[in-house]
Parts: C-alpha cells; structure tokens; sequence
C-alpha cells in the first residue's frame, strides 16, 4: 500500500471511529407501592421495544458528551406518555432534549390504566473508543461561592448543571450553561464558580487529552 493511500484509509477509519456509538437502555423498575395499584399486566411498558429509539445528536458525537439521563414520564389514561420531565441529566441538554422529543406520544402500555401514571427511565448515552479516564474536578482549587456549591453525587434532583471542556493540562475552557434554575443570579455563579476550578485531564491510551465534562450545582440557601 503507498503512503499516500495508507494516509488516506487511516483518515478514513478515524472518521468512522468518531461517528460510531453504543447507545445502552435500562428502565427503572416500578416501585413495590405502584404496582400494587394495579394488575401486573398494565406495567408491561417495555420502553425499548414499544418507543422509537432516540438518535445519537451528531453535534454530541461530535464533541464526545455522554451520560445517563433520568427522564420521568408522564403517562396518561390510555397508556400514552403524554409529558416529559428531566429528573436527572446526562450533563448535556442536548441528549436530554433528545430523549423527551423522541418518546413523547408513544404508546408504551398495551392496556389502558384508565388513569394517569408516572414512571421513569435511564437512557445511557455512551460513544464508541471511551477515554478511560474522564476529565476530574479537583475540589480544593475552586474558589467558594455564596451562592453555589457543587453536588455530591448521591443528591436527587436535576440542578444546575454547567458544561465545559477540560484541556489536557486540566484547565477548563468553552463553558455552557445546560440546564439554568431560572434565577439568572444563581446561574452566573455556577457558571463563575467552575470557571475558577482546576481538573485532572482525561486520559487514553495513557496519555492526556482534551475532553468535555459536566458538573452539578446547588444554591446553597435554596433547595431545589
């Protein structure tokens, strides 16, 4: 093969490598106070199989986001879900946003529940050739914010979630605001407080590189 063609054909699979995806599905079980509500059969609600499944958002391949979003579905008498609802984001609205416009109307139950219900469902949005090691915040190099803090991981609850892409010397760059909590004072401080952080960079194949990541604030006088 010439070098000219070997360059070509390596370009070529690079292309590939970053457009291919895995996408995983899991659902939440019903609770054991749900589902005695009502006969087994009304909660056969196989989101996988009954709803379409929601496309891989070019821009999110492209910039290599990923994550689990906890949506809850509202679904009503007819077994139709009828309204969305992010509990718990990926990180990244755009998969989230992705979720909720693919599933809304669909027919999940086969049986009327004659009455309104709420469920959930974890989509795991995940992109083929993972870094092994994400992006890290290092928590003692942030500054304190009056306003804000950063959530531990076992809070319930959406809250404020600020994106931005980390360097391969661990420093945070291209800040998004993805999901606000509707007080603009809130959001500018969570946004200002990750942007006085320092990060571990991400790795593969044991070197640093750049990569996206996304962290979960509170306000600190305000439960959400």
């Amino acid at each position: 093969m010439t070098g000219p063609l070997k360059k070509l054909l390596g370009i070529a699979l690079a292309c590939v490598a970053t457009l291919a995806y895995a996408q995983e599905l899991s659902i939440t079980a019903p609770s054991p106070a749900a589902t005695a509500e009502l006969p087994p059969a009304h909660f056969d609600n196989n989101i996988a199989e009954r709803c379409p499944k929601p496309d891989y958002p070019k821009v999110a391949l492209q910039n290599e986001f990923q994550g689990d979003s906890v949506i809850s579905l509202g679904i009503d008498e007819n077994g139709k879900i009828e309204r969305t609802s992010v509990l718990r984001s990926s990180g990244w609205r755009i998969l989230d946003d992705a979720v909720s416009k693919t599933i809304i109307g669909c027919q999940l139950m086969t049986e009327a529940p004659l009455k309104k219900l709420t469920r959930s469902a974890v989509y795991k949005w995940r992109t083929s050739g993972a870094i092994e090691y994400q992006p890290e915040l290092i928590p003692a190099s942030c500054a304190e914010s009056e306003l804000v803090r950063f959530a531990d991981d076992k809070e319930q609850g959406r809250g404020i979630v600020v994106g931005a892409y980390i360097s391969d010397l661990g420093m945070p760059g291209r800040f998004s605001l993805e999901w606000g909590s509707g007080q603009i004072e809130l959001d500018r401080a969570s946004v200002a407080l990750v942007k006085t952080c320092k990060f571990k960079a991400a790795r593969r194949d044991l070197k640093k590189r750049s990569a996206p990541i996304s962290l979960r604030l509170f306000p600190k006088t305000i439960t959400q």
